[in-house]
C-alpha cells in the first residue's frame, strides 16, 4: 500500500495550501507517448527564502540571478546575496583537482576515499556538481543494474508502463509540484515566462540557452522570442511519480519533491531519478526511513538533535525549554529535506556535498552552527519572537560562513551512534511499559 503520510509537524508551513492539483486522471505515467529521459539539467541555481514574500506576477521577476531564481532590486536587498561564481583562480584550480578524481574515480573511491571527504568540505565546483553528485550516488551501477532480469525496471521502463501510482500519491504530487520552488525558472508556471528571462550571460545561468539537448511540448516551455526552457513541473511530476512506483511500500511523502527538484537542477530527468533511489535507500544518506510508518527515524533524528543543543547549547536549550520551545517545531523541516526547502542554495549545494559522502552528521553541525550564530538574538526573545525569528532564519543565513562554523564543531559519529543507541533503548523501554498497561 502506498503511503503520503504528511510529517509530523507543520513541516513545510511554508506551502500554498491553496494550490489546485492538474489533471491526474492519466492513463500513463508519462506526460507524453514518448518521454525522453535526455534532458540535460540546468545547473547553478539559488533558491532565495525571501521571495516567497513577493507576487510572481510581477515583471520585474522574470530577470534572474546567477542561480536562475526571479529577482527584482528591492529583494535583492532583503537577503545575502550569494557569493558570485566566478572563475577565479582558485576555483579553477579545484575544478581541475575534481576533474581528475573524476577520471579516476574508482581509484579515488577505494584507495582515497579522505581526499574526496576534504575536497568535498571544501565545496564541489558548481559546474561539475551534478557530475560529481552522480558519482557520489553511483548512478551509472544503479542504471546498469536496473536492466538486469529479476530487478527493478529501467527509468524509461516505468515511464512507458501502464502502471499507475496510488490516487492518493498521485494527488499529492500535483499538488506539490506546483507549490516547489516557484520562483524558480525551471518550475515557475509557465505564464511567469512569457517573456524570456533576463540571464546574467556572465554566470552559470547564460548557459540555459543551450542547456537542453531535447525538447518536447510536456517537458520544455516555449518563450514568445527567446529559447525553450526546462518544464521542471513536468519532469518533477514524472521523477516523483516513478519513485512511487519503484518504491510501492513507501509511494509519497512530502518533502521528497524539494530534494527531487534539486537534482533536477543539476542533472538528467533519468539521472535525479536513480539519484533519488539512492539518497532514499543507501548509506550514507538512507532518507527513506524518515518517511516509513511510525515515522521512527524522524523521532530518532530530533532526538539526537535536541541532545546535541543540550551538550552544546546548554543556555539556549534552557530557554527554550522556558519558552516551550519543542525542537520539532522548526529542525524537522530542516531534517526531512536536509535544508532544500527554504534556505539559500550557496548553504544547501554545500550541505549536500558533504551529506553525500559523510552522512548525517553535517545535518547535525549545521543546525548547531546556526543555531550558534543567533543564540544571542534568541536567548532575548519570547516563544512568539523565536518562533517568527525561526522561520526567517534562512534568509539571514550565509552559506560559506554557517558551513565554516559546522565543520569547527568537534563531533563525531561516536557521539551520535551512541544517541541513537539511547533513543532505541529507550523506545523498547516505553513498548513494554505501554504493553504491561494493555
Amino acid at each position: 500500500m502506498m503511503s503520503t503520510r504528511m510529517p509530523a509537524c507543520d513541516a513545510l508551513e511554508s506551502v500554498d495550501t491553496s494550490v489546485t492539483p492538474n489533471n491526474i486522471n492519466e492513463t500513463r505515467i508519462s506526460d507524453s507517448p514518448n518521454p525522453p529521459i535526455l534532458v540535460k539539467s540546468v545547473s547553478s541555481w539559488i533558491d532565495k527564502g525571501f521571495m516567497n514574500e513577493l507576487s510572481i506576477t510581477d515583471h520585474e521577476l522574470r530577470k534572474t540571478d546567477q542561480f536562475g531564481f526571479f529577482v527584482t532590486k528591492d529583494n535583492a536587498i532583503e537577503a545575502p546575496i550569494s557569493k558570485t561564481l566566478g572563475n577565479t583562480e582558485p576555483q579553477r584550480r579545484r575544478e581541475l583537482k575534481w576533474e581528475d578524481m573524476l577520471a579516476n574515480w574508482d581509484l579515488y573511491s577505494r584507495r582515497k576515499h579522505s581526499k574526496i571527504k576534504s575536497r568535498a568540505r571544501k565545496s564541489i565546483p558548481n559546474q561539475i556538481r551534478g557530475k560529481s553528485w552522480s558519482h557520489l550516488g553511483k548512478i551509472e551501477e544503479k542504471k546498469k543494474a536496473a536492466t538486469r532480469p529479476n530487478h527493478h525496471m529501467t527509468y524509461s521502463e516505468y515511464l512507458e508502463s501502464d502502471l499507475l501510482p496510488g490516487k492518493e500519491a498521485s494527488d499529492t504530487i500535483d499538488a506539490d509540484v506546483s507549490r516547489t520552488f516557484p520562483h524558480h525558472v525551471m518550475f515557475a508556471s509557465s505564464t511567469l515566462l512569457e517573456d524570456p528571462p533576463d540571464y546574467d550571460n556572465s554566470s552559470s545561468a547564460g548557459a540555459l540557452c543551450g542547456a537542453l539537448s531535447i525538447a518536447t511540448d510536456d517537458v520544455s516551455i516555449e518563450t514568445s522570442n527567446g529559447p525553450r526552457l526546462p518544464n521542471g513541473q513536468a519532469l518533477l511530476r514524472r521523477v516523483l511519480r516513478s519513485y512511487s512506483l519503484y518504491d510501492k511500500d513507501l509511494g509519497y511523502c512530502q518533502g521528497m519533491n524539494f530534494v527531487t527538484a534539486m537534482f533536477l537542477m543539476y542533472m538528467s530527468e533519468e539521472d535525479a531519478f536513480w539519484m533519488l533511489v539512492h539518497v532514499m535507500n543507501f548509506e550514507p544518506c538512507k532518507l527513506r526511513e524518515l518517511y516509513t510508518v511510525g515515522m521512527i527515524k524522524s523521532q530518532r533524528v530530533l532526538y539526537v538533535g535536541s541532545q546535541l543543543i543540550k551538550h552544546y547549547l546548554p543556555k539556549l536549550n534552557r530557554h527554550f525549554e522556558t519558552e516551550n520551545i519543542c525542537y520539532n517545531m522548526f529542525a524537522t523541516q530542516w531534517f526531512l529535506t536536509i535544508y532544500s526547502n527554504s534556505f539559500s542554495f550557496d548553504l544547501v549545494t554545500r550541505i549536500w556535498d558533504i551529506f553525500l559522502v559523510e552522512g548525517w552528521k553535517i545535518v547535525y553541525r549545521v543546525m548547531l552552527a546556526l543555531l550558534k550564530k543567533f543564540e544571542r538574538e534568541l536567548l532575548e526573545m519570547n516563544f512568539e519572537a523565536i518562533m517568527k525569528f525561526l522561520r526567517y532564519m534562512p534568509k539571514l543565513a550565509d552559506g560559506p560562513e554557517i558551513i565554516e562554523r559546522a565543520l569547527k564543531i568537534r563531533l563525531r559519529m561516536r557521539r551520535i551512534a551512541l544517541l541513537e543507541k539511547q533513543f532505541d533503548l529507550d523506545r523498547k523501554k516505553k513498548a513494554k511499559m505501554d504493553a504491561k498497561l494493555i
